[in-house]
């Protein structure tokens, strides 16, 4: 969609004056933040360098546990040996396990296979659908053909009895929030600014942990779509390994964001772009957006709507040097 294309060297000054005003305010001596090894933690690491001007003010730190690949490892060390920052690398395994994060059983079974992983998400996401279709058909004939209610039946039991996605969210959920609380003491005792890196389409559809890494007070990137922040990656010159990479919640082994969110980042960008802008929805159909798509990823934004309970305070990319919160 053309109308997503931003000026990046605008776009970084803007950040990057946003961030040293913050700095300056606050009184802090540098940046700190949480470098997963994908594109969002990437961007704002490359715009905290410029908003310091000294790369060793700028603290990353990478948080894997025992589920973590080690692409992702590599990938931080890779990004903080070019930027030239202050790196350290902390295994929050043990304190993951402590906590219970490994416990759901449906857990185990995803650490053994990418490959398995994405075939389990794969058929749940068609399990899912078939039951969301089961529903509005037996609304739709319940007086009708009561017969159909009863034939499936089987598949309102089957949802009654996969609890996968409350598992799963419950381990996110714990290895989020330990992040940002090991971020939030290390970023304490050095007198660090902490920024996230959570980004406009993410938000739109809820993809984050209430009070996680995801959801920290400062996000300088939080008024970008996901391909508006791939825009700034590359003129900021991010490793092109990162770039191409699929972005993923590096959770659960092989599994990226779409296959669990549904829907590619390219679609929810059209969608939320339309729906925040105050759109017709036929801009959407035009831009190969699906009658169902659209309604599935509105229903999204407005689940997601509950989430947002906290605060953030963000550049103002519509009007130079200014923030909003």
């Amino acid at each position: 969609m053309d109308a997503m294309t931003i000026n990046c060297e605008q776009t970084v000054d803007c950040i990057v004056t946003f961030l040293k005003e913050k700095i300056k305010e606050s009184h802090k001596e540098g940046i700190c933040l949480g470098i997963s090894g994908g594109i969002d933690s990437a961007v704002v690491a490359a715009l905290a360098v410029k908003a310091t001007e000294d790369p060793s003010k700028v603290h990353g730190l990478h948080l894997p546990d025992f589920y973590s690949q080690k692409k992702f490892s590599r990938l931080s060390q890779q990004l903080a040996d070019q930027l030239q920052i202050h790196f350290q690398m902390i295994h929050i395994g043990q304190q993951v396990k402590e906590q219970g994060g490994y416990k759901p059983f449906v857990i185990k079974i995803f650490r053994m296979s990418a490959w398995l992983n994405r075939l389990i998400a794969g058929l749940f996401c068609r399990v899912y659908s078939f039951v969301k279709w089961r529903n509005r058909m037996i609304k739709k004939n319940a007086d009708k053909k009561k017969g159909l209610q009863k034939a499936l039946t089987i598949t309102h039991s089957l949802s009654q009895i996969m609890p996968m996605p409350d598992r799963i969210a419950s381990s996110f959920s714990i290895r989020h929030i330990l992040r940002r609380e090991i971020l939030e003491v290390y970023a304490a005792k050095r007198n660090l600014l902490l920024v996230g890196a959570a980004n406009r389409t993410e938000s739109f559809v809820g993809w984050f942990v209430e009070n996680g890494v995801d959801d920290l007070p400062i996000e300088p990137i939080f008024r970008l779509y996901k391909n508006q922040v791939f825009q700034l990656a590359r003129f900021l010159n991010i490793p092109a390994e990162i770039v191409a990479m699929s972005p993923s919640p590096d959770m659960l082994k092989g599994i990226r964001d779409t296959d669990i969110i549904g829907f590619s980042y390219d679609k929810l960008d059209r969608v939320a772009y339309v729906i925040e802008h105050g759109l017709n929805k036929e801009k959407a159909l035009m831009e190969g957006i699906k009658l169902n798509e659209l309604r599935d990823i509105a229903k999204l934004n407005q689940f997601s709507l509950k989430m947002h309970k906290n605060k953030h305070e963000f550049p103002s990319l519509n009007q130079k040097n200014a923030h909003q919160k």
